[in-house]
């Protein structure tokens, strides 16, 4: 395993030099949202899942679970996440065990997941990221919402060829992932088995 100090332009784009820990990032205003023709305050879900909606730091008042689904709806950015890791199952307020998985089976994993009547993913390693919170002592997420998450990686669907938001490929060996014991971002192979989080976009 190796951790990528200098990444493609999209991630110069957004945090600047890149190093061990995202305790550098942005803060607010730093990325700006937009409309069709002038800058909007982010977190519109008229025009969500901009640079500035993901570059915002982690408010807890933006989460909220719908519905006793064992899902979360992010207000910032109008995804929607499960609340447990996935293969776990949701028992409030705890999920049960997880198994960690290949970066191939997590994708699998998450189109076939069902739950909630909704179409899931594997998220992208910005959307994953900018579930850190990365200044809070322990795991780095808002445990309230997503109790029992591992203090470990868990896959993106970035691989190593391509950090962009949305252009998957799989010609790498390798493919992005989030710690959330440390809040670094790395890569590693494929093969290697870490915990998955799917999201859904609706």
């Amino acid at each position: 395993m190796r951790q990528r100090y200098a990444v493609v332009a999209f991630f110069l784009s957004i945090f600047g030099a890149w190093n061990i820990s995202r305790a550098d990032l942005p803060m607010a205003g730093a990325l700006k949202c937009f409309n069709m023709t002038q800058p909007i305050a982010c977190g519109n879900k008229d025009f969500p899942r901009q640079e500035g909606d993901f570059a915002h730091p982690l408010n807890m008042n933006r989460f909220k679970i719908l519905q006793q689904n064992a899902v979360v709806l992010d207000q910032q950015t109008q995804l929607i996440w499960m609340q447990c890791s996935l293969g776990a199952e949701y028992h409030a307020p705890h999920c049960s065990e997880a198994q960690p998985m290949t970066w191939g089976a997590a994708q699998q994993a998450c189109v076939a997941l069902q739950l909630d009547h909704r179409h899931w993913r594997l998220p992208t390693v910005m959307e994953l990221n900018a579930l850190l919170m990365v200044h809070q002592s322990g795991i780095k997420i808002a445990q309230a919402i997503f109790p029992d998450t591992y203090a470990a990686s868990y896959w993106a669907a970035n691989d190593g060829l391509t950090a962009q938001v949305q252009v998957i490929s799989t010609a790498s060996a390798e493919a992005w992932h989030v710690n959330f014991a440390n809040a670094a971002i790395f890569d590693a192979k494929k093969n290697t088995a870490f915990y998955v989080r799917c999201v859904s976009d609706h």
